[in-house]
C-alpha cells in the first residue's frame, strides 16, 4: 500500500512539475496571474522547507520515517522514478524559467505579474544552483 501511495505521489509530482511547463501554450495571457501566484507558493515554501518541496519531503518521509527537512536536498524520489537523468531535470527547470521570461515580458505593463516573475525566477535559478550544482 506504501509503494502506490509513494507511485502515486510521484506522478502528481511530475504532473505538478509539468504545469508551469506546459501552461504557456494552453493558456492565453488573462490566467497569467494565476500561474505566477501559484508558482511564487511554490517558491516561496521551497525557501521556508530549505530548498525542498513539501512533496519531495513526503516521499522522503515514506521511504525513510528518520527522514529530516533539508537533510538531502539533491535527492529529489520523483525525479529518479520519472525522468531517470538529471540533465532531463536541469532542462526542465531552464525551460520553466523560460516560461516565466515569456510571462514577463507579455506581462511588462503589469507591474504584479511582472515582479512575481522575476522572483520566480530568481528562486528557480537559486534552486538550480543549490540542488544540482553545489
Amino acid at each position: 500500500m506504501k509503494n502506490i501511495f509513494l507511485i502515486i505521489l510521484h506522478i502528481f509530482h511530475f504532473l505538478i512539475d509539468m504545469i508551469p511547463f506546459a501552461y504557456i501554450y494552453f493558456a492565453p495571457k488573462e490566467y497569467d496571474i494565476y500561474i505566477v501566484v501559484l508558482v511564487s507558493i511554490q517558491c516561496f515554501h521551497w525557501l521556508l522547507l530549505k530548498n525542498e518541496c513539501i512533496i519531495s519531503c513526503i516521499e522522503k518521509w515514506l521511504i525513510n520515517k528518520n527522514y529530516e527537512i533539508g537533510d538531502d536536498i539533491s535527492y529529489i524520489p520523483h525525479e529518479d522514478f520519472i525522468y531517470y537523468n538529471k540533465d532531463a531535470v536541469i532542462l526542465l527547470h531552464v525551460l520553466q524559467i523560460l516560461v516565466f521570461c515569456v510571462i514577463f515580458y507579455r506581462n511588462r505593463n503589469n507591474s504584479i505579474i511582472s515582479c512575481l516573475s522575476v522572483f520566480n525566477i530568481t528562486v528557480m535559478v537559486q534552486l538550480i544552483y543549490f540542488r544540482y550544482f553545489y
